[in-house]
């Protein structure tokens, strides 16, 4: 498939999501629940995290209800890429207007990280991505071998995403139903 088409259904079905209404409170709470638990299972030590922009899936509960987890958040830096830094650091707003750390936090390095909470517009259960089209999110995951998990409600969950070369699936996604591994 040309790189051409790809964009066009990428931007297609970023519409169509972007049309859907946002899933309930009680929804995204089933949501959060499941990855509570499926990270006690885990006993992991070091999870990134963000700050929900829109419709994703707000991840402050966890960071109240496990705080034997060290959280971090992503900061988005100069020149395309993402940085990580503790959650409960000083904060900044971007100038696209969204919250995120300032450049003060302590920052925390990609060694140490056991998992990423990956925002996302749409997932499929074999872990494939849409982001919001700048790429900032892929070119992080490519340099961390944490593992990796989509959060998103049931309705975000499409089987038609494409994956281009410089895509980075999930290895696991999160809804409402449950967490699954990416297959």
């Amino acid at each position: 498939m040309a790189e051409q088409d790809v964009r066009s259904i990428k931007e297609e079905i970023r519409r169509q999501m972007a049309a859907r209404p946002p899933a309930g409170v009680e929804t995204r709470r089933r949501v959060v629940a499941h990855v509570e638990r499926w990270l006690r299972e885990r006993s992991a030590r070091v999870v990134v995290g963000f700050l929900a922009m829109g419709d994703e899936i707000d991840i402050t509960p966890l960071v109240e209800s496990l705080p034997e987890i060290r959280f971090g958040l992503t900061r988005t830096a100069p020149g395309k890429h993402l940085t990580v830094h503790d959650f409960h650091g000083p904060r900044e707003r971007h100038p696209y207007g969204f919250e995120q750390p300032s450049v003060e936090a302590r920052e925390i390095p990609p060694t140490e990280i056991d998992v990423v909470l990956v925002p996302g517009l749409a997932f499929s259960l074999d872990g494939r991505r849409l982001g919001r089209g700048a790429g900032y999110y892929d070119r992080f995951l490519a340099g961390v071998e944490a593992t990796k998990v989509g959060l998103a409600t049931r309705d975000r969950i499409r089987t038609d995403i494409p994956l281009e070369p410089h895509d980075v699936t999930m290895d696991w996604v999160a809804t409402e139903d449950g967490v699954f591994e990416a297959l």
